[in-house]
């Protein structure tokens, strides 16, 4: 299935929810047993927040497979651009168990456009960039524990406000994962006089 320009539109509701699904599922047979790949040109798609802040645009191309025959695997390779940031997901996640192997890139990501995407958020951030390159490796749901990362987390002058916090933050950062490691690298934070 390849679709071609296709807009979508999601619009956050009043409890933070971005997508309410209620499917009345039978117990039995599934109703998706095919082998289907699915491929995106040009996707255009709007996130509405619930609170008063402009709409975020989102450019996606890539593809996604599902499996069911091969313990309901779904394979994913998607592009995205949002305002001037890109990033890239592909990987393979077995739906029933959550085994998960990814790799994750985004370069240039504003932080402001993403906190308004997160319900209830008791964070502003008006200032930030953040670059990652990650592999990300998840055993399975009931061993999350075990997951193992390898990779880069770099955030990049991030100035914002937090409820829980009498005085602004700022920070950068630099976070090197190590399978169950984390290094943390250049990094400086400052909350009021406060600085780290």
């Amino acid at each position: 299935i390849t679709l071609v320009n296709p807009k979508v539109y999601i619009q956050q509701d009043r409890d933070g929810s971005w997508l309410n699904l209620n499917l009345n599922r039978k117990s039995g047979r599934e109703s998706i047993s095919l082998d289907t790949t699915v491929r995106l040109r040009d996707a255009d798609i709007t996130a509405i927040p619930y609170t008063n802040s402009s709409p975020i645009n989102i450019r996606v191309e890539g593809s996604g497979r599902y499996n069911p025959s091969n313990n309901k695997q779904v394979q994913y390779d998607l592009n995205a651009v949002i305002d001037r940031a890109k990033a890239n997901i592909q990987g393979e996640t077995l739906i029933e168990t959550g085994t998960t192997q990814a790799k994750v890139w985004v370069k240039d990501l504003v932080l402001g456009d993403l906190v308004p995407l997160i319900p209830n958020s008791s964070i502003e951030i008006g200032n930030g960039r953040l670059n990652t390159n990650l592999n990300v490796n998840i055993p399975s749901f009931a061993q999350i524990n075990s997951t193992r990362i390898d990779g880069l987390i770099s955030l990049q002058g991030l100035k914002g406000k937090a409820k829980q916090l009498a005085q602004p933050f700022e920070a950068n950062s630099q976070l090197r994962f190590r399978q169950e490691k984390i290094g943390v690298e250049d990094t400086q934070a400052s909350i009021g006089d406060l600085v780290a």
